[in-house]
């Protein structure tokens, strides 16, 4: 099915080609608007060089180096990147062309692209798809355009690019396609880190995180401290959120969250939080709300998500999820700060400031076995009692 150009799509078409131009939206734009999605970026391919897209565009600014893309602002919103058709040369480094020659040839430019479902063009009134992307689309169906060998040879975080893919848009390689990006695995310790990352993110958010599982099992990131990968399937069950999902991939793989956290570059905050995660979890399950109290006396972050994703790694921990939500709900405190006494009131009954860390934590030791003791005046008159024997 041939999609129905947004307006402001056309009004960037039209404006190149009041230029002497043609212009045409390519890759993923075109392929989100062809699955029925509304895309989130805007890609176009035009036939004039850099130079003559800043004229045409008031406001628009290179943001491409060498490729020649520039950035169109649109009114009301939203920003817009157009490249001039181009052919590459060799990939000598595995990552870049040795060089870029502008074409007026939009055939030409489709030719360079990784996979057949972002080799498609539309300028609003024709489709171009010499790959058989539309079909594959049907399909529901990853193909490299030409041969797969060589587009992994060229640049390795293609393979990267299949993997998430697949598991942002539930396609499935072609297999010829994965059977390359497999065997070329090995090249992906040609990548900047961060770019391995931040395709790795993606993949991880995703509806379809698991199938990230054979680019482990092949040692595709063994570089970064995942050298073995059992069926993954229990990650789509896992909140998606960053901290909970990088935590799940590196507990089933049996990899130290340090180890990672080191290899990709990740904050210090977040390596703290994925220790955090780490020292949870092998506190092991708790029978019953007391426990996970105690188990939480020290978290400061919500356990909701962490309790799913616990949950779904592992079946011991299955009944933690249901005994959260009853804390939540019956609002049991179990930290410090949920108590209804602080140590400002502890000093104004004359307790030594020494004494009140200690007493507070006997104090929510208290609480936690016996909620309706948070009351101020209970507290501080047990408070006043164990003053005695701290």
């Amino acid at each position: 099915m041939i999609p129905k150009m947004p307006q402001k799509a056309a009004e960037i078409i039209a404006a190149v080609e009041r230029a002497g131009g043609r212009c045409y939206l390519v890759g993923g734009a075109l392929r989100d608007l062809m699955r029925g999605q509304f895309p989130t970026d805007w890609d176009f391919a035009a036939t004039l060089p850099p130079k003559a897209l800043v004229t045409v565009f008031p406001g628009a600014k290179p943001v491409g180096g060498a490729l020649g893309t520039v950035q169109v602002p649109m009114a009301g919103g939203g920003r817009y990147e157009i490249t001039p058709c181009r052919v590459e040369g060799p990939y000598s480094d595995h990552r870049h062309p040795d060089d870029v020659r502008f074409v007026p040839d939009i055939l030409a430019d489709l030719a360079r692209r990784d996979f057949t479902v972002n080799a498609m063009a539309y300028d609003g009134r024709v489709l171009l798809d010499p790959f058989g992307g539309q079909q594959d689309i049907r399909r529901r169906l990853l193909r490299c355009v030409g041969n797969p060998v060589h587009r992994f040879q060229e640049d390795p975080l293609r393979i990267l690019r299949l993997f998430r893919f697949a598991a942002q848009l539930g396609f499935t390689a072609e297999w010829g396609t994965f059977g390359a990006a497999c065997d070329a695995v090995d090249l992906l310790a040609t990548l900047p880190k961060e770019r391995v990352r931040a395709e790795l993110s993606q993949i991880l958010l995703s509806p379809g995180p698991q199938v990230i599982g054979p680019l482990i099992a092949r040692g595709g990131l063994a570089a970064y401290g995942f050298s073995f990968a059992p069926a993954l399937n229990a990650l789509a069950k896992v909140p998606a959120l960053p901290l909970c999902r990088w935590w799940a991939l590196a507990a089933l793989c049996g990899a130290d969250t340090a180890t990672v956290c080191q290899a990709f570059g990740f904050s210090r905050r977040f390596a703290g939080q994925l220790a955090a995660c780490t020292r949870l979890y092998r506190a092991g399950p708790a029978k019953d709300k007391t426990a996970l109290k105690q188990k939480l006396r020290h978290t400061h972050t919500d356990f909701a998500p962490l309790a799913a994703t616990f949950a779904a790694v592992s079946p011991a921990f299955a009944g933690e999820p249901a005994l959260f939500a009853e804390i939540c709900a019956r609002k049991e405190p179990y930290r410090l700060e949920e108590l209804a006494v602080d140590g400002d009131m502890l000093r104004y009954e004359g307790i030594s400031g020494r004494q009140c860390g200690r007493m507070l934590e006997e104090l929510l030791g208290a609480v936690i076995k016996n909620p309706a003791l948070n009351k101020a005046s209970v507290l501080l008159g047990l408070a006043r009692g164990l003053q005695q024997v701290l």
